[in-house]
């Protein structure tokens, strides 16, 4: 069988051709334009970097964004119906990439129905991270107010022992010089016998007396000077912890500080774009639809033409013609 023999059975069988290809359009055009037109939305989220989180709160990836995305109760409580649910998970299209989270929403809604809900959504996401968020920085304040306390209790029973210790060094540098002022007001036990050149022992006995106040005297002389000049570090078996306990402190109070400010944070995710819809319809496209449909119809036709020959001359002989009689 040459070239014309196929261009024969194709003229033969150009109304099976014409005829597929008719009710191929005819059937694609039918489902096309009664189909409804689909609209897209879309939406961009960020996941913002917060410095010094509370420990029981770690930042979301955006897998784990996209994961919170599809949770059927936040859904709920936003779309508000079971149905819209699951139209939004069955049409919903999720992208990542580094910290930004991707939502592409597209189907036979009106644009702005689509904007609405994916800027629902997007709300619910921001409200739900924003609550997760200030729990933890409600629990992580707690316990900095506990620990802050602790702190101060023990920096104020420091304190109390030094302000204790001042005192009682003030007291016996007082007593202290009263006596010696006392014995230095008594000449008599100091003199000395004429013409012996030797101390009485009254007089032996006051000066010994005298060395020992003033021995006495410079210790205390010392820890008064050292207070007045370092506090609480001049005393060297707390000044390590004191010193530790008030860095810990100003870090607690630091940190408290940046807390306070995280929390009237709106939310860790911020929309960098959207949501917004596309004006035009992004499908059915039609016209691509009737081109494949034509495609389809042209080739099932010629398949049906070449059928409808074969069968003819197999029905002019009464018998089925071998294969090889058909193709010489």
């Amino acid at each position: 069988m040459d070239l014309r023999d196929y261009i024969r059975i194709l003229w033969r069988g150009k109304w099976i051709v014409l005829a597929t290809v008719v009710v191929a359009l005819g059937v694609s055009a039918l489902i096309s334009f009664r189909s409804p037109d689909i609209y897209r939305a879309s939406l961009v989220l960020a996941i913002e970097k917060l410095p010094r989180l509370p420990g029981s709160f770690s930042m979301p990836t955006p897998q784990e964004v996209t994961e919170r995305a599809r949770d059927q109760n936040l859904l709920a409580g936003v779309l508000g119906s079971a149905d819209g649910v699951r139209w939004f998970l069955d049409h919903a299209k999720f992208e990542t990439k580094e910290d930004l989270v991707s939502i592409t929403l597209e189907g036979p809604g009106s644009p702005a129905d689509l904007v609405n809900m994916l800027g629902a959504v997007a709300d619910g996401l921001r409200d739900a991270y924003a609550r997760d968020l200030a729990e933890a920085i409600a629990l992580r304040l707690s316990e900095i107010s506990l620990r802050k306390k602790t702190l101060e209790a023990q920096i104020s029973e420091w304190q109390g022992f030094v302000d204790k210790a001042y005192r009682e060094a003030l007291r016996q540098r007082d007593e202290i010089r009263a006596k010696i002022e006392e014995i230095k007001k008594d000449p008599s036990l100091l003199q000395i016998e004429v013409g012996s050149e030797r101390r009485t022992l009254e007089g032996a006995l006051a000066e010994k007396e005298v060395d020992l106040l003033f021995s006495r005297l410079r210790p205390v002389e010392s820890l008064i000077d050292g207070v007045d000049r370092l506090g609480i570090l001049y005393f060297g078996q707390i000044s390590g912890r004191y010193v530790d306990a008030k860095t810990e402190l100003l870090s607690l109070q630091e940190e408290e500080a940046l807390l306070r400010e995280l929390r009237d944070r709106d939310s860790i995710l911020r929309v960098i774009r959207g949501p917004n819809g596309s004006g035009e319809p992004v499908g059915p496209n039609r016209g691509m639809n009737l081109a494949v449909a034509g495609v389809l119809g042209l080739f099932v036709g010629i398949l049906l033409a070449f059928l409808w020959n074969y069968l003819r001359e197999d029905g002019t002989t009464g018998e089925v013609a071998p294969r090889a009689s058909v193709c010489g």
